[in-house]
């Protein structure tokens, strides 16, 4: 074997993989097992180690672990033994305790690392370490540094030592040896780490090595695609090299020659000093940020504009005089540049290179342009807010912001020059100034926070001050600049808090859900705030229980609506934004007949009653509705050709609509024939029955709407020195339509009329008084010759005798007819209302006086249609009136005016009830009736 005395400057092994021994003890107290403490003892006088045992634990040789040389062991019970795991010598004096014995193999079976570092010779140098520590039982070792010791190499190498290897460190000054070293999977199966000086050939071919520090002064021949960091000097390169395998590669190489590098990928760092390197790579080679250093290289040619992966670090420098030209570009800006040897060939110039001259001119070609006299550096962030969530550091991004010298703030750090900085903080949330250049005096304010995040939103009336305030839960941040909207209006007065977003959207009383949005300048958010829930109406359920229909607010995008009907949950069935459907199950036999309704929608709660009825079938004899419809839910469905209670009446299209311009009291004509109808008095009427306050609506303001098929006049009435408004819509259609109003599905025929009446805000004398509102008909047949002339007719509610649900009046063969719904919602809620006939000394006069409750905004829609007899004879339609309801409905909209288009049928109403105001009134009627019509 042949055999070259090599001094060994550093020879480090570092090996992965190998189970670790638990219950390290440091100066364990167990014995050393012999044979380690054998080997130990050679090593201390080989290397003249100032260990002085005094015993056989590790304690005994006296070391102080915290020191630079130590040992440290584990203990065994089971053998009642310590085994060496760590010996850590390294530069103390020499101490000569004479030569060592004779031995032939050193033995540790549990040592991971050995480090010997002694400042002269061995005390006997034909000892081999490296031969007396290849042996089977030491394959545990992970770190095995061998420094300024000579060594013999010898064949083959190695033999056990290390299979296992992760780092190797070593390094000659001898020369001649007859093979170059080589380096390969082979022999060093597990080898990632490489450091090595030598001065003769290496041949590295390997495919698991990732670091490498290589010095050598003589041929090299390099191929390891899977290297991430490789420092090269000396070396005569052999081969070209190709790191078109090799990602996020930091690759230094210096003082060499041949250097031929032909190929590179997603490479992080590349530095050639002292090294012949004639051409610019290309922006291929690199990952975004590379660091590109070309120092005393002699290239030549144009200096590369990198756009797509724009470098971090771009130096060229060179001693003499390059052949290098060059633009400044923009994107420039975000790179710390050298480029002092290169020539410009174009007079632009960066504003991040004048913003920051005195710093940058030492590294611009010597021909830039420098700034002008009036030159003013515009510095400007991105944005001032960041969100940080969980994060402890946040990205700051804009123009002119420097190179991160001259002074910054201490928790500020660089990314990219000018452009992108990343700042750390200590909470969550904040507000501060940040310094980037004190020299320069650059600084802007920073917020930083949560991502503003909402979960519910409420939007509360004020009704005093006619403001509406937006609640808004959720996560924020209290320090950022918010801006918010509702419903494309400024919400103003804005308070923020962690949990809380707050603000108010002036003189603006929204019906339903606003949309709203808020801005934090970083992103705009989009979310809805929702009213506080109304219960406009409630459905009657019979008591074998059935469907529920509530009316609300419940808006658009409403969330977890739902109701309970005495603590049990009510099926959904459909919501809508103004309405759920849904079904109770319960039998509700021997149960009250108003039962709790609880209604929960977008985290509002509301209480109210549910009543409960028999069920009512009001469709004829047999149910059949004359042949003419069909009857659904206790009704008469008619076709689109007859109308009345029973289908038994065709509608009559022969008809003229003649409206009014100065007040609700539209004429309809046919065959002579007219009939017409006003809103005659508003009262107060006090629990007794006493006329507190009359109101006579005789002066209105009017606006017509049409379209091809409707017609909708809305008058207008506004008492002088009150909040009181009153309104009423005719509507006039051509066509059938079915409306869902106060909870009752009604079919309004073709060719009707439709009166609606809104009361808002009627100013009580007392908390205990009710209204009345008048409402006078009047017919006129001078033309007519018909037998039955005037006779008259009501259909009465079964639920209350002295209330009416319909009205007729028979001229022959064609009668005008009217339907009454005794029903109300007042301040949110359904109520049955009463709507009776009042005597009158005039044949042709007929009032009928709507009772409703106290309410603050009441509607009511009484509506009319004109039918065909088929007889053309008289008929007295009584006996077979039950239950069809006229649409007479009040609504109540809190203080909030709503304009209601209503209904469809032309109407006359009487019942033979007596009145307290009757002869007060008779007197006035005619000549009221006639100044009006």
């Amino acid at each position: 074997m042949n055999k070259k005395y090599l001094l060994l400057l550093l020879f480090t092994v570092v090996l992965n993989n190998i189970s670790s021994n638990s219950n390290i003890v440091v100066f364990a107290e167990y014995d050393i097992d012999k044979t380690e403490a054998n080997s130990l003892n050679w090593l201390i006088q080989q290397y003249g180690m100032s260990l002085y045992m005094k015993g056989y634990t590790c304690s005994s040789y006296n070391i102080d672990q915290y020191q630079s040389n130590y040992i440290e062991c584990v203990d065994d019970p089971s053998k009642n033994v310590s085994h060496i795991t760590t010996i850590y010598y390294s530069d103390m004096p020499f101490n000569d305790t004479g030569s060592p014995p004779f031995i032939d193999a050193l033995s540790f079976g549990y040592l991971k690392t050995l480090v010997l570092s002694p400042n002269q010779d061995v005390k006997d140098i034909s000892y081999n370490i490296l031969r007396l520590l290849d042996q089977p039982e030491n394959i545990n070792i992970t770190n095995l540094q061998l420094i300024n010791q000579k060594i013999d190499v010898y064949e083959p190498f190695p033999r056990y030592l290390y299979q296992n290897l992760q780092l190797k460190i070593m390094g000659t000054t001898s020369s001649g040896f007859p093979q170059p070293i080589m380096i390969n999977d082979g022999g060093f199966p597990k080898l990632t780490q490489l450091t090595i000086t030598i001065n003769h050939s290496l041949t590295l071919n390997h495919s698991t090595i990732t670091n490498l520090s290589l010095v050598t002064s003589d041929l090299c021949l390099i191929s390891a695609n899977s290297l991430r960091i490789a420092e090269i000097s000396q070396c005569n390169f052999s081969n070209p090299l190709d790191f078109s395998g090799t990602e996020n590669l930091v690759l230094e190489i210096k003082d060499s020659i041949n250097l031929n590098l032909t190929n590179m990928n997603y490479t992080q760092r590349l530095l050639i000093e002292n090294t012949p390197f004639e051409s610019f790579p290309p922006e291929s080679w690199f990952a975004p940020g590379f660091e590109l250093i070309l120092s005393e290289t002699g290239v030549t040619g144009v200096l590369p504009h990198y756009i797509k992966n724009i470098p971090y670090t771009f130096y060229v420098t060179d001693s003499n005089t390059s052949l290098v030209t060059a633009q400044l570009y923009d994107t420039y800006c975000l790179t710390d540049l050298n480029i002092r040897v290169a020539t410009l060939t174009s007079n632009y110039v960066p504003d991040c290179f004048y913003c920051y001259w005195d710093r940058m001119e030492t590294f611009l070609p010597t021909n830039t342009q420098p700034p002008p006299d009036n030159f003013k550096c515009n510095v400007s962030l991105d944005s001032q807010v960041f969100y940080t969530d969980s994060i402890y550091n946040f990205y700051i991004s804009g123009k002119n912001l420097g190179y991160g010298d001259g002074g910054m703030s201490s928790d500020l750090s660089l990314i990219y020059s000018n452009t992108l900085f990343r700042y750390f903080v200590s909470s969550l949330s904040g507000k501060q100034k940040i310094v980037f250049s004190r020299k320069y005096n650059v600084s802007s304010d920073v917020i930083w926070g949560q991502q503003p995040r909402t979960d519910i939103s409420l939007a509360f009336y004020n009704f005093e001050t006619k403001d509406t305030r937006i609640c808004t839960r959720g996560h924020f941040n209290e320090y950022s600049p918010f801006i918010l909207s509702g419903d494309n209006r400024p919400c103003e007065r804005i308070t923020v808090s962690s949990n809380w977003l707050n603000c108010t959207i002036y003189g603006y009383n929204p019906q339903n859900t606003v949309s709203m949005n808020v801005s934090d300048t970083v992103q705009s958010l989009g979310f809805y705030s929702y009213r506080d829930l109304v219960i406009k109406s409630v459905s009657n359920i019979t008591y074998e229980g059935g469907d529920i229909t509530i009316k609300a607010n419940f808006g658009k995008y409403n969330f977890k609506t739902q109701a309970w009907v005495n603590n049990t949950q009510c099926e959904e069935i459909l919501v809508t934004d103004d309405m759920l459907i849904c079904n109770i199950k319960l039998s509700l036999e021997n149960q009250p007949t108003v039962l709790d309704l609880m209604v929960y929608s977008n985290s509002y709660t509301v209480y109210t009653k549910l009543n409960v009825v028999e069920f009512l079938n009001d469709c004829g004899e047999d149910s059949l509705c004359n042949g003419n419809g069909q009857c659904l839910f206790g009704r008469c469905q008619c076709t689109n050709e007859y109308y009345g209670n029973y289908c038994d009446y065709k509608i009559e299209t022969n008809i003229n609509f003649v409206p009014n311009d100065t007040s609700p009291s539209p004429a309809i004509l046919n065959n002579g024939v007219s009939f017409s109808f006003n809103i005659h008095s508003i009262q107060e009427i006090d629990p007794l029955g006493n006329l507190i306050q009359e109101i006579p609506t005789d002066k209105w303001d009017s606006k017509v709407s049409e379209n091809t098929i409707t017609s909708v006049t809305t008058y207008t009435y506004t008492i002088t020195n009150s909040t009181t408004n009153i309104i009423a819509s005719i509507e006039y259609s051509t066509v059938g339509r079915t409306v869902v109003f106060a909870n009752q599905s009604n079919y309004y025929s073709p060719y009707n009329l439709k009166l609606s009446i809104e009361i808002d805000d009627w100013q009580y004398s007392s908390l205990l008084n009710n209204l009345v509102i008048n409402v006078l008909t009047k017919y006129d047949n001078s033309e007519a010759t018909e037998k039955c002339s005037g006779a008259i007719s009501s259909g009465k509610d079964p639920n209350n005798l002295n209330s009416i649900n319909y009205i007729g009046v028979n001229l022959g063969g064609t009668t005008f007819y009217g339907r009454f719904l005794p029903l109300g919602i007042f301040d949110g809620r359904v109520i049955q209302i009463s709507n009776e006939l009042k005597p009158s000394e005039s044949p042709e006069f007929t009032t009928v006086a709507i009772k409703i409750p106290h309410c603050k905004s009441c509607k009511i829609d009484p509506d009319f249609t004109m039918l065909l007899n088929p007889s053309g004879e008289c008929n007295n339609p009584e006996h077979k009136s039950k239950s069809w309801m006229i649409a007479a409905v009040v609504a109540v909209t809190g203080s909030i005016f709503i304009a209601f288009v209503v209904g469809t049928i032309i109407y006359i109403i009487k019942k033979k009830k007596k009145n307290r105001d009757h002869k007060r009134r008779t007197g006035k009627l005619k000549q009221y009736y006639d100044n009006q019509l």
